[in-house]
């Protein structure tokens, strides 16, 4: 088949296709439909981001080596993180109903979560002392908190699943 021909055979299933505007109505679904794929495609990249952040950290906890002993102070934050993510994970799913200045805030706080999760990698790649460890992990408890309080006031009603 030549493009010729092939140019012309478009030609003619396009001039049979209806030439007519779609009603209002329509738009307006297919405008929603739109909407809520981009929001669920967001959704589930702050899942997927978050899930990354935990598997780099827990690999670089795996390698960081068995002959450097944590320190309970250490230890107990990341329970406590791992804790807190769980939780936050479930608003994240359950939260829909939240304001916009509250999405905003805590689009801020997840921003800080991700670019801290980014520091902690590369503190155990680094192989930093634990005291510059311990100390990210603070932050990160303090944020994942923050973020947990955010949902819990400004939730309109989400709540955890």
């Amino acid at each position: 088949m030549t493009a010729r021909s092939q140019t012309s055979n478009l030609e003619n299933v396009l001039a049979r296709l209806p030439s007519e505007d779609l009603p209002d109505h329509l738009w307006s679904r297919i405008l929603e439909t739109h909407h809520a794929t981009r929001r669920l495609r967001r959704r589930r990249l702050g899942v997927g981001g978050g899930l990354f952040a935990v598997i780099v950290i827990s690999l670089a906890l795996v390698f960081r080596g068995a002959d450097v002993p944590a320190t309970d102070r250490l230890a107990e934050l990341q329970a406590r993180g791992q804790l807190l993510e769980e939780r936050a994970i479930n608003y994240t799913i359950a939260g829909s109903g939240l304001s916009p200045a509250a999405r905003i805030e805590l689009g801020e706080t997840r921003a800080a979560i991700l670019n801290l999760d980014q520091a902690l990698a590369l503190a155990y790649a680094e192989d930093r002392p634990d005291a510059e460890i311990t100390a990210l992990w603070e932050r990160r408890v303090e944020l994942l908190g923050r973020l947990l309080a955010t949902y819990a006031i400004h939730g309109d009603g989400a709540q955890a699943i």
